[in-house]
């Protein structure tokens, strides 16, 4: 009662002994309460720990707190690189001419400057070597290296006589172009040769197809135009060796501008002009 408050609160007096053993006798008698209740509980919580266990055996298994997440991890690309493109292979030089003409020793009419010469080796011995059967009038090696579409021309120009007659008149031939594309591996090409007659030089085209390790040709687009020695044709660009009316210094059709007007053509005439038409239609 209100001793035990006293003592605890520290009052002076008699009551503070009854109080005090009060206080203690409560206090023992709390304490064995207390340790009889803790002891029930004691053994109510074991009682229930082998009860929650059993339960826990037969219970399905509780789902966890958060669901599990799938992430995926993204590499980091490698920053840009801004570097400069290394510099395109060198251009290799074109082959030298003089000594294939010397190993080969070809007919004493062809001739071969070094300002035609190609980079493929192979083509320039081809070359030589189609130049030299024409020269010689040699139908028989001159057909060998030629396209078989173009052959069935050869023998109907061999059977009338045709052939015989044409390169008897030939004092020289004289390449004045090989086109490559600068490709010491090329399989096509296009090949031009000047041909010198007592009335002027004309020119003769081919187009050059690699079978294998050999070179065949067949009759390509050529100009029309002659001059008086095979030497001028030297230099003269693709495009005016297969027209009539390219400039000379055009070697190819991507030279020439679009808006270029058009050259006369050579019997001096004026072209006609074109009429534009009206639009057909509504």
């Amino acid at each position: 009662g209100g001793g035990g408050v006293g003592v605890l609160s520290g009052e002076p007096g008699a009551s503070g002994s009854l109080g005090r053993h009060a206080v203690d006798a409560g206090a023992g008698a709390g304490a064995g309460a207390g340790a009889r209740l803790g002891a029930g509980l004691g053994a109510g919580a074991g009682t229930s720990a082998g009860a929650g266990a059993s339960a826990a055996d037969d219970a399905p298994p509780s789902p966890p707190l958060m669901p599990r997440l799938a992430v995926t991890v993204t590499p980091t690309p490698p920053p840009p690189d801004f570097s400069p493109p290394p510099p395109p292979p060198p251009i290799p030089d074109p082959v030298a001419v003089e000594p294939i003409m010397t190993a080969m020793a070809p007919s004493a009419k062809v001739q071969f400057p070094q300002s035609a010469a190609p980079h493929s080796e192979g083509l320039a011995k081809a070359a030589i070597a189609f130049a030299d059967a024409l020269a010689k009038g040699d139908a028989e090696k001159f057909g060998a290296m030629l396209n078989p579409s173009a052959k069935p021309l050869l023998d109907q120009l061999s059977a009338d006589g045709a052939w015989e007659e044409s390169t008897k008149k030939i004092e020289a031939v004289r390449i004045v172009l090989t086109e490559d594309n600068k490709d010491p591996n090329a399989a096509f090409a296009s090949v031009y040769v000047a041909l010198q007659e007592p009335d002027g030089a004309y020119v003769l085209g081919w187009g050059a197809i690699k079978v294998g390790d050999n070179w065949t040709f067949a009759g390509a687009a050529a100009t029309s135009l002659t001059k008086r020695r095979v030497q001028e044709w030297d230099g003269v660009g693709m495009l005016a060796l297969m027209s009539d009316n390219a400039p000379e210094d055009a070697p190819t059709i991507a030279d020439v501008p679009a808006d270029a007007p058009t050259p006369p053509p050579a019997d001096g005439t004026t072209p006609p002009v074109e009429t534009p038409t009206a639009p057909s239609g509504g």
